[in-house]
C-alpha cells in the first residue's frame, strides 16, 4: 500500500535553495548607530535572512519606524546584502515566533511559517510588537523587494531562494517535508487500516445526537466533528454481536435490523477501510490539495501498481485523468507523501506552475540537469494543463493529474514518446457513505448523503458539499438547473456529450466517465448519466423545444461503444415514461426465457412511486388494502436486481421489471432477497412472497425489439447451490420498438 513510485534521482547541483540576498558574512567591526530617540523602550528582535540559517540580533528603540529598522538591519548584515539598498529590504513578521532550536532545521521551519509583511514605513516597533517578543525565537524574516531584485546582477534565478512572502501557498510543503522526510517508521502513525461495523455507526450517532440534539432539523450544520469521528475509529471497541440490539424480520434469507438502520445503510457494514491521517504531525499548514483524513481507495492501489510497472524516464510518463471530483489530485499528493516518507527524491510542479526539487532539502528550480531518472509529479488541474518545458527530459517520468482536457494537452504532441492516458474509477456507494460518515470533518448525516446522491451520483466533491446543509443542496441544484436553462439554442446534446472527454464544465455535471477495465485507458472509458435527475434535467430542456430530441440523441450514440451504459440509462427513462402514459390496461406478448413459450402479460394503469427500504412496505400495503396498481421505482441508484417492482391487484404475483440493452444482464439475488424481506410473513403482504412450489415472481426484461428474439435466460448472481431463486423467479423478455416508445411519450408530453 505504501510503495513509492520509482523516483531515484539526484540533481547535478546539490545545493539547497540558494540565497536570494547573498551569503551572510561576518558581522562588521563598525556600525552606524540608529539615532537616539525620545522613547527608551526597546525591543530585542531576532532576524534571519530568507534562505539563510544564521539568525542575528538587533536591539531597537520602541518608537523606531519600520524604515529605521531596515537601516539597522542593513547595517548589521550589509556584507550579506551587497548591492542592495536599505530601501529595497522587505521585513516580514512571523505570525508566531519560531523557536531557534534545533538550529539544523531552523531554515526549513521558518520557511514554512505564516508571515505578514511590514509595509507601513511610519509604523513603529511598538505598533508591531506591543509586548516583549519571545526569547530565543525568530521574529523577523529579511528579504529583498521582488520588484527591484531582478535589477541586481547578483540575483539571477539560479542563485535565489524560495521567497516565503511570494510563495506562501507552498509553506505546507516545507512544513510537511521537515516532519516526514525519510521517516519510514512514521507510516504506522499516519496510515490506519480497520474494520468499521454497524456498532461504530450506532456509537457515532449516539455521541453526535447527545452533543447536538438538533441534528435532525433542516437548518442544522456542523463543520467540526472530526475529533469525535476519529476517536470512535481509533478507540471504540464494538460489543460482541450478541450484545447488539437486533430485530429479526423473519425468514432464514432475510435481513437483520440494527437499531433501526435501513437495508441500504446496513449493507455498508462491516467494511475494511484504510485511511491516512496527518494530525499527529501537528502541521501548521496542512496540504491544501488533499482532503484529510484521506480514504486510501482500492483504486489508488491499482494505479500505484500500474505506475510501478512502467519504465523509468519519459517512456513511463502518464496522465491520470477521469471524472472531476473523484480524487485524482489527492492521489498525486498521496504519492508525494509516500515518496517523502521513503526519502525518495522527486520533482513537483504545483498547480501554480512552480517547480520544486524535493530531496534532503527543497529547491525552487528553473532548470534541471541530471544523469539519473527521476519522477516529476505535476498538478495540472488548472488553466495551465502542461508540464513546464524543463520537465520534458528523457530521464524524467511525468506523472500528471488533471480532468480530461482533450486537445488542450498539446504538449503531448511535442513530447516525442507515447504518454499513457488513464481514467480513474468512480466512487462506490460504500466509499462515499463511509467517508462522508466517518472521515469528513463535517457532520454529514446519512439522510442528507442519500438525498445528495439522488442528484449528484456518488461524486464525493458534490455530495459532501450538498450534504453539509439544506441551503447547500438547494444552491447546487439551482446552479445546475440554471446552467442547463442557459444552454445556447445552437448547442445540441451530442456536443455536450462529446465535451466529457475534453472539458470539466457542464458535461461532467450530466455525464460521468469510468474505465472499461483494469487497464484504465482514458480512450476506452465508458460514459453514463451522473444521476437519473441530471439526465432528465438535460433531456427535458431539449424536449421542450424539440419533441424527438432525446430519441435523436439515443440514436446518435447507438454506434458509440463507450456510450452503451448511457444509452441504457436513456432507454430505462423512456420505458418508465412509456408505461406512465398508458391510459388503461395494455396487453403485451412476452416470451419465456426458460422454454420460449409466448404468453400475454397485462400492464395495468399503475401509479408510479419512488421507494426506499424504509417506505416499501407501507407503500405496498396501502396499494394492497386499497386494491390499486402500483409501480414502485427504487430511489437507490445502485439498487440490485431490478429497475422497478409492479403490483397488480388482479395478479397473485409481483412483477419485477428490468430495462436493458445488453445481451447479458445477471440478476443480483441480493436485491430479490431484500424485497422478500419487506414482505413480512405475518402480514397481508405474505401472500406476495415467492415460493418454489406455489407462486413464482415474474421478472420481465424490457429490451429493444430487435434484440428480443436472441435474448437468453440470465444468470442468478449469488443464488444458492440448489438454485433456489432460479426456481422461484420466472424470466421473460418483452421487446418494444424504440420509435414507438418515443412517439407515444412525445404525443402525450410526459416526462419524469
Amino acid at each position: 500500500m505504501f510503495d513509492s513510485i520509482k523516483a531515484k534521482g539526484k540533481r547535478t547541483e546539490t545545493n539547497p535553495i540558494p540565497n536570494p540576498i547573498g551569503t551572510s558574512g561576518s558581522e562588521p567591526t563598525t556600525s552606524t548607530p540608529v539615532p537616539a530617540m525620545a522613547d527608551d523602550t526597546r525591543r530585542v528582535l531576532w532576524c534571519i535572512i530568507k534562505g539563510d540559517s544564521t539568525p542575528f540580533r538587533i536591539a531597537v528603540p520602541g518608537n523606531a519606524t519600520i524604515d529605521e529598522v531596515k537601516d539597522l538591519v542593513w547595517e548589521k548584515r550589509k556584507n550579506g546584502l551587497q548591492k542592495i539598498d536599505a530601501a529595497d529590504i522587505v521585513l516580514s513578521k512571523l505570525e508566531e515566533a519560531e523557536s531557534a532550536d534545533p538550529q539544523d532545521t531552523l531554515r526549513q521551519r521558518v520557511e514554512s511559517r505564516e508571515v505578514v509583511k511590514l509595509k507601513d514605513p511610519w509604523a513603529t516597533v511598538l505598533d508591531e510588537f506591543p509586548t516583549e517578543p519571545a526569547a530565543r525565537s525568530i521574529h523577523i524574516i529579511v528579504s529583498v523587494d521582488t520588484l527591484k531584485r531582478d535589477h541586481s546582477p547578483s540575483l539571477s534565478w539560479d542563485s535565489k531562494r524560495l521567497r516565503i512572502d511570494d510563495h506562501l501557498q507552498h509553506a505546507w510543503l516545507f512544513d510537511l517535508h521537515s516532519k516526514i522526510w525519510d521517516c519510514k517508521d512514521l507510516k504506522q502513525k499516519l496510515f490506519y487500516r480497520l474494520e468499521i461495523t454497524a456498532a461504530h455507526y450506532v456509537e457515532l450517532q449516539k455521541r453526535l445526537d447527545d452533543i447536538y440534539p438538533n441534528r435532525g432539523s433542516e437548518d442544522y450544520r456542523n463543520g467540526n466533528v472530526l475529533s469525535i469521528k476519529l476517536d470512535i475509529l481509533r478507540s471504540f471497541a464494538p460489543p460482541p454481536e450478541s450484545l447488539i440490539q437486533v430485530t429479526s424480520t423473519g425468514g432464514d434469507d432475510e435481513q437483520i435490523e440494527v437499531d433501526g438502520m435501513d437495508d441500504e445503510l446496513r449493507a455498508l457494514f462491516p467494511a475494511t477501510v484504510t485511511y491516512m491521517d496527518l494530525s499527529s504531525l501537528k502541521l501548521k499548514k496542512p496540504p491544501p490539495r488533499i482532503p484529510l483524513p484521506l480514504l486510501i481507495r482500492q483504486e489508488y492501489g491499482i494505479i500505484t501498481n500500474m505506475l510501478n510497472e512502467l519504465p523509468e524516464g519519459n517512456a513511463g510518463s502518464v496522465i491520470i485523468s477521469g471524472q472531476p471530483g473523484t480524487g485524482k489530485t489527492a492521489f498525486l499528493h498521496l504519492q508525494i507523501i509516500r515518496s517523502m516518507l521513503e526519502g525518495v527524491p522527486f520533482l513537483y510542479q504545483t498547480i501554480q506552475g512552480d517547480i520544486f526539487h524535493v530531496a534532503d532539502s527543497i529547491t525552487l528550480i528553473k532548470s534541471w540537469s541530471s544523469e539519473e531518472p527521476i519522477v516529476a509529479f505535476v498538478d495540472a488541474d488548472t488553466a495551465s494543463y502542461a508540464p513546464k518545458d524543463i520537465l520534458i527530459d528523457p530521464l524524467i517520468q511525468i506523472v500528471l493529474t488533471s480532468s480530461p482536457k482533450g486537445s488542450k494537452q498539446q504538449w503531448i504532441k511535442q513530447y516525442g514518446r507515447l504518454v499513457r492516458m488513464c481514467a480513474t474509477d468512480l466512487w462506490s456507494p460504500g466509499e462515499l457513505f463511509l467517508t462522508g460518515l466517518f472521515l469528513d470533518p463535517q457532520d454529514l448525516t446519512y439522510a442528507r448523503l442519500k438525498e445528495s446522491v439522488s442528484y449528484f451520483g456518488y461524486n464525493p466533491r458534490q455530495c459532501f458539499q450538498a450534504s453539509f446543509s439544506v441551503s447547500n443542496l438547494i444552491q447546487l441544484i439551482q446552479t445546475l438547473e440554471e446552467a442547463v436553462r442557459s444552454i445556447s439554442p445552437i448547442l445540441d446534446i451530442s456536443t455536450i456529450f462529446s465535451e466529457i472527454y475534453s472539458s470539466s464544465g457542464l458535461s461532467h455535471s450530466i455525464f460521468q466517465l469510468f474505465p472499461e477495465d483494469d487497464r484504465r485507458l482514458l480512450g476506452g472509458a465508458r460514459v453514463e448519466a451522473v444521476s437519473k435527475w441530471a439526465l432528465d434535467l438535460l433531456l427535458k430542456k431539449y424536449e421542450s423545444s424539440q419533441s424527438d430530441a432525446a430519441f435523436n440523441f439515443y440514436q446518435y450514440i447507438k454506434g458509440i461503444r463507450s456510450a452503451a451504459a448511457l444509452r441504457g440509462n436513456i432507454m430505462e427513462r423512456q420505458v418508465l415514461n412509456y408505461f406512465d402514459t398508458l391510459e388503461g390496461p395494455q396487453s403485451f406478448e412476452i416470451r419465456s426465457l426458460a422454454d420460449s413459450t409466448i404468453s400475454n402479460w397485462t400492464y395495468p394503469r399503475a401509479t408510479r412511486a419512488t421507494f426506499e427500504s424504509s417506505s416499501f412496505t407501507s407503500l405496498l400495503s396501502s396499494a394492497v388494502s386499497s386494491r390499486y396498481a402500483l409501480h414502485l421505482v427504487p430511489r437507490d441508484p445502485d439498487f440490485p436486481a431490478i429497475n422497478s417492482v409492479l403490483y397488480d391487484p388482479s395478479s397473485p404475483v409481483l412483477t419485477g421489471i428490468q430495462v436493458t440493452i445488453r445481451d447479458e444482464h445477471p440478476v443480483a439475488v441480493s436485491g430479490l432477497k431484500r424485497i422478500q424481506s419487506w414482505l413480512k410473513q405475518d402480514s397481508p403482504l405474505a401472500r406476495l412472497r415467492p415460493s418454489i412450489s406455489a407462486n413464482h415472481w415474474r421478472l420481465v426484461f424490457v429490451v429493444p425489439e430487435a434484440a428480443a428474439a436472441s435474448f437468453e435466460q440470465q444468470s442468478m448472481k449469488g443464488d444458492t447451490s440448489g438454485n433456489e431463486w432460479a426456481r422461484k423467479v420466472d424470466q421473460y423478455v418483452l421487446g418494444l420498438r424504440e420509435d414507438i416508445l418515443w412517439r407515444r411519450t412525445a404525443t402525450t408530453g410526459h416526462s419524469l
